[in-house]
Parts: C-alpha cells; sequence; structure tokens
C-alpha cells in the first residue's frame, strides 16, 4: 500500500533542511565559468539558441546536438540567452534548482515507499549530496541530466497518485486524467534527455513493488508511453548505435565491468574525472574482470538470499533498469566507456535502501546512551564526508583549466592528447590571457606538443596550434598549421574557414 506523503504529519522542516543543506553546498558551483567540453557546442556556440523565435525553436526541435536529440533541454539554453546572454551564473543557478527539485522528489518517492520521515530524509540528503551527482549539476551541457530527472520523477510521483486514485475510487475520468500527465510528463522528460527511455520500465517496477493486480490495463499504459518514446529516442540510437563485439566473451566481461563500476564508484569515494580507463587487457585473468564477476555473482546471490526483502529488490532494480541502456559491451567508440553523470538518476534506489538502513541503525541504537551518540557522529561524519568530496568535485568544474588539470592528475592514461590540447585550449580562451605573454605562450605551445607526441595526426591540434598562431600575426606558421589539420582532416570546416580569414 502506498503511503501518503501528505500524512501523517506535514514534512515542512525536512524539506526546508533539505533544501538549504543542498543549496548551501553546491553553492561554489554559481561562480563556476563554462568549461571548454561541450558547453561551447551546447551553449555558447550553438547557432540555434541565440535567438528565441518560432524559426529558431523549429530549429530546436528538428535538430540533434553532438547526435543527441535533446530539444527541450536546448530550448531552456534558448531562453536564458534571450534573458541573460553568455552569463554563466544563470545556467549553474538553474542547473541547482533543478536540482534541489528533483532532491525533494526524491525525498517524497521515498515516502511513498513506505519510508519513514526520517529514512527518506536520510536518503535523499545521500542523493543530494554525493560527489558522484557533481558531473550532472556543476556541469552546464548536463543541464539534460537535472532536467529530464525533473520530469523523469514528477512523472513517478504522478503516477504514484495514479496508483492510489485506481485503488481507492471509482472514478475512471480522474484516474484517466492523471494518467495522461504522466504520459505528458514521461514525454517531456525523453525530450530533455534519451535516457529517460527506462520510464516505463520503472513504472513496472513500481507496480511490482506495490503489489499491484496484473492485467492487461497495466500493460498497455507502458505500450503507450514506449510507442510514443521510440520515435524520440530512435533518432539519438540510430545515430549512436554501436554493435557488441566480435568476442562475446569480452563482450561480456565489459558489460560486467561497467555494471559493477558503477556501484562501486557510489559506494567508494575514492575520485571522480572526466574519463576512466578501461582496464587491459580485456580478459577473464585481469584481476579487474575477474573481480566484477566475482561481485556479479555475489550480488546474484544477495538478490535470491534477500529475495523477500522487497524494498531491497527494488532498490536494485531501480538502478539496473534505469542504468541498463548506457551499459556497453565495446570500447571502440570513443573514451567514454562509463561517465559518473548516468548514475545521477540511477542511484535513486540505491538512496533509498541507505536511507532505509540508516534509519534502521539509528532506530536499534535508540536504548543504550553510547550508541545512539556513536550511530549519530557516525551520520555526521558520513554527512561531512559527503559535503567535502562535493565540494572539492565543484571546483574541479570551476573552468576547462582546473577540469583538464584534474583528469591529467588523477588519469593521465586517459585520452592524453585529448586532455593536452583542451588544456592548451583552455589556458589560450582565459580572460588574462594575452599573446604577448611569452612565458604562457611556451606553455601552451609545449601542452601542444605533448599532444602531438602522442598523436602525432591529431588534425584538431594543428588547428587550435594555427589559431595560436594566428593570435600572434604569425600568418605563415598559422597557414602551415591549419593546412596541415586540412591534410590529415579532409572536412575539417574549422579550419577551411579559419584559413578564409587568414587570406
Amino acid at each position: 500500500m502506498l503511503n501518503d506523503p501528505k500524512t501523517p504529519h506535514s514534512h515542512k522542516p525536512q524539506i526546508i533542511i533539505l533544501i538549504s543543506i543542498i543549496f548551501l553546498t553546491y553553492s561554489p558551483s554559481l561562480f563556476n565559468g563554462f568549461v571548454n567540453w561541450d558547453d561551447d557546442v551546447h551553449v555558447t556556440e550553438n547557432q540555434f539558441i541565440q535567438t528565441l523565435d518560432l524559426d529558431h525553436a523549429i530549429d530546436i526541435f528538428t535538430s540533434t546536438v553532438n547526435s543527441t536529440y535533446i530539444p527541450l533541454t536546448s530550448l531552456t539554453f534558448a531562453i536564458e540567452h534571450h534573458f541573460f546572454g553568455h552569463n554563466p551564473f544563470v545556467y549553474h543557478f538553474n542547473n541547482l534548482l533543478l536540482h534541489i527539485i528533483v532532491t525533494v522528489m526524491v525525498f517524497i518517492f521515498a515516502f511513498y515507499c513506505g519510508l519513514s520521515s526520517r529514512a527518506s530524509l536520510i536518503g535523499a540528503i545521500i542523493f543530494g549530496l554525493h560527489p558522484m551527482h557533481v558531473e550532472s549539476v556543476a556541469w552546464i551541457t548536463e543541464r539534460k541530466d537535472v532536467l529530464y530527472a525533473t520530469f523523469y520523477m514528477l512523472s513517478i510521483l504522478t503516477y504514484c497518485r495514479y496508483l492510489q486514485i485506481i485503488n481507492s475510487t471509482r472514478h475512471h475520468s480522474k484516474a484517466t486524467r492523471v494518467f495522461l500527465l504522466v504520459i505528458l510528463l514521461a514525454i517531456l522528460s525523453v525530450l530533455a534527455k534519451p535516457m529517460a527511455l527506462s520510464l516505463p520500465l520503472i513504472l513496472l517496477l513500481i507496480d511490482w513493488y506495490f503489489k499491484r493486480k496484473f492485467c492487461a490495463r497495466l500493460v498497455l499504459e507502458k505500450i503507450y508511453i514506449i510507442a510514443l518514446y521510440v520515435p524520440i529516442v530512435w533518432v539519438t540510437y540510430f545515430l549512436n548505435a554501436r554493435p557488441i563485439g566480435e568476442d562475446p566473451l569480452r563482450s561480456i566481461l565489459i558489460w560486467l565491468w561497467c555494471l559493477v563500476f558503477y556501484l562501486r564508484k557510489f559506494f567508494v569515494l575514492d575520485y571522480f574525472v572526466l574519463f576512466y580507463r578501461l582496464p587491459s587487457p580485456v580478459a577473464l585473468n585481469n584481476f579487474s574482470y575477474l573481480s566484477a564477476a566475482l561481485m556479479f555473482a555475489i550480488l546474484i546471490g544477495a538478490l535470491l538470499y534477500f529475495c523477500k526483502k522487497r524494498l531491497f529488490i527494488f532498490s536494485f532494480l531501480f538502478y539496473f533498469l534505469s542504468i541498463f541502456f548506457v551499459l556497453r559491451f565495446d570500447a571502440s567508440a570513443d573514451g567514454n566507456i562509463v561517465a559518473d553523470r548516468f548514475m545521477y538518476l540511477s542511484s535513486v534506489g540505491l538512496c533509498l535502501f541507505l536511507g532505509y538502513a540508516g534509519n534502521q541503525l539509528l532506530s536499534i541504537c535508540e536504548n543504550s546512551k553510547t550508541l545512539r551518540a556513536f550511530s549519530r557522529a557516525l551520520c555526521l561524519i558520513m554527512f561531512s564526508v559527503l559535503i567535502i568530496s562535493t565540494v572539492n568535485q565543484i571546483g574541479v568544474w570551476n573552468s576547462g583549466v582546473t577540469l583538464w588539470n584534474h583528469q591529467l592528475s588523477v588519469e593521465p592514461r586517459v585520452v592524453p592528447a585529448l586532455s593536452y590540447m583542451k588544456l592548451a585550449q583552455a589556458y589560450t580562451t582565459e580572460g588574462d590571457f594575452d599573446v604577448n605573454d611569452q612565458q604562457k605562450i611556451e606553455k601552451v605551445e609545449g601542452l601542444y606538443k605533448k599532444a602531438l607526441a602522442i598523436k602525432p595526426d591529431y588534425a584538431n591540434v594543428y588547428y587550435e596550434l594555427g589559431k595560436l598562431y594566428f593570435q600572434k600575426r604569425e600568418y605563415g606558421r598559422a597557414e602551415g598549421h591549419l593546412n596541415k589539420a586540412i591534410d590529415l582532416e579532409r572536412d575539417h570546416f574549422e579550419a577551411y574557414f579559419s584559413i578564409g580569414k587568414l587570406y
């Protein structure tokens, strides 16, 4: 039976506490700037968002960004740009506002799921403060995460209300109206990010958790949503589809490693970067894959052992079903084999279970003064660690310089040529960069040379060097590097355009 979040008492104090903690922790992100990783493509150089009119709105809804169909996200950028231009504070503030809204909805959903007020608050605080979510909040480009999650959670909460109506009344017309709202919110979610594709599966999971009687209506409800989702999601899938690797064992090992990776990063707060290294070689005799396979076997055993613990099963399946579509079988396409942002909404179930477990621990310790003090101190330490780790991670996203320096210091073997090039580019786009500052020029040139030493045929590095020399008015050197970029990549339109400007 679903709890009613309006009873037995008001949750206003807990929500105020929750909002205050999240806002204060994330407030440093409001002073971050744009970073030179997709913020240009999505915002600063995205021509579709530069003007807020019908023609550009049509362009937004008939185009993709980075081969991803996210028109609702782009529309929010267009609205912000129309009123505030390229003021990063506004974009960061709205990301934080959406994250706070999602966190409050996690709290309400936890109460729907039968958790006590204290357990719900613990789970929501873990969700709101987890450093793995910083990428989704402090990176302007990842507006799509917090935006799709907002409509996703709204759809879930509306669906919970729908279940209450069909369980307690015969007002079929009211139930129909509420379910139509579920569908509308689901569509808005998938228009913000295709990862919302998992929503019909999560709604089925909610049916199971609340012991809804299986019937044709239950199935048809999900079919309606899937039928509306398919044409929207197909655009992104078609542009990004990857074949399963030729070696089935290798593909399975990569998939298992990805599945376990997210769980490990959620529970072990060691470090968080933009790109992670896939262990090599991909073989069962590699400890990374052997341990992933063992962890998976232990997890299956735990699910079988605790099969009657409905919340435990629900928590894991919420994670698995919501992240399933981004678990990779191959590593050939790009460096993003895994990414922190994919865990944003997928961690909701895990947070609910931790909230329940934390509340149980506190309840057990209530009868002993010593244990009560110990358990409360433990909670305080845990939340302090989350806050410190999150604040530090927000600092990583302060600028392109801090982002790429962090990547190179923590994971120097992952996409090193790209990282050196992006770090050099970040230095050249800083407000105080001066082409007459020989020390800075040498530093930037040194970073570009490091990138070329790793990847000699890197066309973008030659293009960036060409732009640098163009700024320095060394036109001969600029032309040579731009032509080299075109020789390596015949359709490098930026290089052609720069040569046009040079001439």
